[in-house]
């Protein structure tokens, strides 16, 4: 969940999604993926995860840079 600012999340192959204050998301364990601030701002944000965490590659600019899903 978003507490300030705005935020990015992607499944892997899946539409870029941008959230705000408020605004909550779910991801199903085991599903690669990445998240966090906008390009233009920061975020503060709220995540719970249970397990180990599979840290993988960084996520390329191009990636991070483009359009969100509207």
């Amino acid at each position: 969940m978003v507490e300030q600012g705005r935020s990015r999340t992607q499944d892997r192959g899946g539409p870029l999604i941008e959230k705000g204050p408020g605004e909550a998301w779910f991801t199903k364990a085991g599903v690669e993926h990445w998240h966090g601030a906008a390009p233009d701002q920061d975020v503060v944000q709220l995540t719970i995860y249970e397990g180990d965490v599979k840290w993988l590659e960084p996520v390329t600019d191009a990636v991070y840079k483009a359009a969100p899903r509207k």
